[in-house]
């Protein structure tokens, strides 16, 4: 992934970025706020947003908005929304409290770009049903009389374990199979369990990717597989849909 240092950074760069000024923050304004031009605002005041996958680029990390870049926060990067929006150069801006306990000014978007978005969130389900196992029991053949006596070969008794995961849908996939990120507006999270919270990192849409695991149910209800992307440097456990939506298609 591409980075820079702050003296190379310039304005006309394509990732306006956010400042980094330790201060309080800057209330939500009663009215929406006008600013012409700007991509219409997603982020709200209280709740966790997070750089988008777009171009590589680190986001920059500005002391007021459109002000002077002071630092630089990577893809995927995880924040609070602190204050704003304010208007500034055609661009909504929002105040953050970064991971390292600084506080700065984002620029939401650009051009047709969003640069932000609010961090996704699951619906846990009220009940968290335990994998159904299916029986079915093979009948024995029929005694067969000959000349010489034979004993009738012993039943045999066949498990069939279907994992049903409530919250997802139909599985399409299957372990050793290839499949491809689906584009839903967003990224696919990648956790190291089925059920652990955080994720660590998250895959662009259109990723290619091998099932290796699974499937194993996910707290909330979600069908989880194991996953090594083709490039070999992204594996762990990512959710094949929820609910009616799908995630991940067979490549």
């Amino acid at each position: 992934e591409v980075g820079f240092s702050l003296p190379q950074v310039v304005e006309q760069q394509p990732n306006p970025g956010v400042n980094a000024a330790v201060g309080d923050a800057v209330q939500a304004p009663d009215q929406p706020v006008s600013c012409p031009g700007a991509l219409a605002p997603r982020l709200t005041v209280g709740e966790q947003a997070r750089v988008t996958f777009t171009d590589g680029q680190p986001l920059n990390v500005r002391n007021s908005p459109a002000g002077q870049v002071v630092t630089q926060i990577q893809e995927g990067t995880v924040m609070t929304v602190a204050g704003g929006p304010q208007c500034g150069n055609s661009i909504l801006w929002w105040q953050v409290g970064l991971p390292n306990n600084l506080t700065g000014w984002a620029a939401e978007g650009a051009d047709a770009v969003y640069f932000l978005e609010p961090l996704p969130t699951l619906q846990l389900a009220t009940a968290q049903p335990q994998p159904q196992v299916t029986l079915q029991v093979a009948t024995a053949p029929p005694l067969q009389v000959a000349t010489q006596p034979q004993l009738a070969p012993t039943p045999t008794l066949q498990i069939i374990i279907a994992v049903n995961c409530p919250n997802s849908p139909p599985t399409n996939l299957a372990v050793g199979a290839q499949a491809v990120v689906i584009d839903n507006d967003g990224t696919l999270a990648v956790y190291n369990t089925p059920n652990t919270d955080i994720p660590t990192s998250q895959l662009p849409a259109n990723t290619v990717l091998t099932v290796t695991g699974g499937p194993s149910c996910r707290d909330n209800g979600a069908r989880m597989w194991q996953i090594s992307t083709i490039s070999g440097n992204i594996s762990g456990w990512v959710s094949e849909g929820f609910g009616q939506t799908y995630f991940l298609q067979p490549q």
